[in-house]
């Protein structure tokens, strides 16, 4: 083969495209049953709609993404609703982010060396209560802890999302992995091979040569692939992981990407569920009537967003960073009870007439699956060009993508695993 990519997420599917219109050889790599990764949605007619186990919001209108969702015509429906703030910090989160916003932008103007986002929002002006209500929105949105995550990541992320209209939010009603569909039907040109359920172990390689091996998930004996080159675009979690561990790569010789650069960088922690529910219970209170979004400080699932006009009536329950750490291995059940007693305590329902009306509910735990380790990456202080190094082709022969690899301010994003793509998917082609 040309090149073996190894993974079939936005990134590897994005490169994989572009790589069979120049009509390269290929073979993808894929250590799950399905492809995707990330974006992992459900079909259940019972459900009455597709539930996002992933990636759920289009963030913006980044071209990376939208140029596929007008290729296939995909339905796109913006996000609707009130923004409810539980606490009262603000009389509505949107004055939230406009504090937010006004210190992030305090923050662009600093000389100086990086510090925490906590570090520079403890110096600020602002009263207890607005800086509960960032660390919070910092915590969910990023997954990451305050005291760790770069101050200068989050300029950079707020100046990029400034230019794609990132304030403004978007669902796909049909479901995240129509975009997945759209990007594997090139793989149907007979210029690519795909392999799911087979987990790479080990890639061996020398310039413009590489040996890879493989074992099947389900179990089975190891497969030998080789290629001119490689493209990695595995999340930071497997990159990260000890050599021991299930879904670990090891790489020889060993390279910068892995040794040096992904240890600087971090993988964030989040937890979701979403609950079905026979009605929607929370309209019961005027305040939560047209709820879109809920904030709250709560300890378990301090967010929650409502699905949008389906039936049956569905709402998403969300922890990230220090809260989705508490929640890290304790299992899908555990997980549902917590989240269950959350919205019972925020919408001021009863937990057992809530337990009622469940008609099923469907999580995922990121933290925990071999193949992801993580829910997305962020920069700690000081590493923020961390992730351009590990973007770095090793000697033409191996190159990578995926979100963890977006230096522009667009990583974590659906959006930017894509760009990550086309853009490895450029170097490779130069490259041979």
């Amino acid at each position: 083969m040309d090149v073996i990519v190894i993974g079939a997420g936005a990134a590897g599917l994005a490169a994989a495209e572009d790589l069979v219109r120049a009509d390269l050889s290929i073979v993808i790599l894929e250590a799950r049953d399905r492809l995707g990764g990330r974006i992992h949605t459900l079909h259940d007619n019972f459900v009455g709609g597709p539930v996002e186990l992933g990636a759920e919001f289009v963030h913006g209108v980044h071209e990376a993404l939208w140029t596929i969702v007008r290729r296939a015509r995909l339905s796109v429906s913006e996000v609707e609703g009130d923004f409810v703030d539980a606490e009262g910090s603000y009389e509505s989160p949107g004055q939230g982010m406009s504090s937010f916003d006004e210190l992030i932008s305090s923050a662009a103007r600093l000389d100086g060396p990086d510090q925490s986002f906590k570090a520079f929002l403890d110096q600020s002006g602002f009263d207890a209560r607005e800086k509960a209500w960032m660390t919070g929105f910092v915590e969910g949105f990023e997954a990451a802890p305050t005291d760790k995550i770069s101050l200068q990541s989050l300029v950079q992320e707020a100046i990029a999302t400034q230019s794609i209209q990132g304030e403004r939010a978007f669902r796909f009603p049909g479901g995240y992995d129509q975009v997945v569909s759209c990007l594997a039907q090139s793989l149907d040109s007979g210029r690519a091979t795909v392999h799911l359920g087979t987990a790479v172990t080990e890639v061996r390689w020398s310039h413009g040569k590489v040996e890879i091996c493989a074992k099947p998930t389900a179990g089975g004996d190891a497969s030998q692939f080789q290629a001119r080159a490689a493209l990695l675009t595995v999340p930071l979690g497997v990159l990260q992981a000890p050599p021991e561990a299930e879904g670990a790569i090891r790489f020889v010789p060993e390279i910068p990407n892995t040794s040096v650069f992904a240890p600087r960088l971090a993988m964030g922690l989040a937890v979701r569920i979403t609950l079905v529910l026979e009605e929607p219970v929370w309209k019961q209170s005027a305040r939560f009537k047209n709820l879109g979004f809920l904030f709250s400080r709560d300890p378990v699932m301090p967010t929650w967003w409502t699905g949008s006009s389906q039936s049956p009536p569905r709402i998403t329950g969300w922890a990230g960073g220090p809260k989705a750490e508490k929640l890290k291995g304790v299992g899908n059940e555990v997980v549902y009870e917590r989240a269950l007693e959350s919205l019972a305590r925020l919408i001021c329902v009863d937990a057992r007439r809530l337990r009622k009306l469940v008609r099923s509910w469907h999580t995922h735990d990121w933290s925990t699956d071999p193949f992801a380790r993580g829910a997305y990456t962020y920069a700690p202080v000081g590493e923020m060009d961390a992730s351009q190094g590990l973007a770095a082709p090793a000697e033409r022969t191996l190159f990578f993508a995926g979100e963890a690899t977006c230096s522009d301010g667009h990583g974590s994003t659906v959006h930017g695993a894509i760009a990550s793509g086309r853009r490895a998917a450029a170097e490779i082609l130069s490259s041979l």
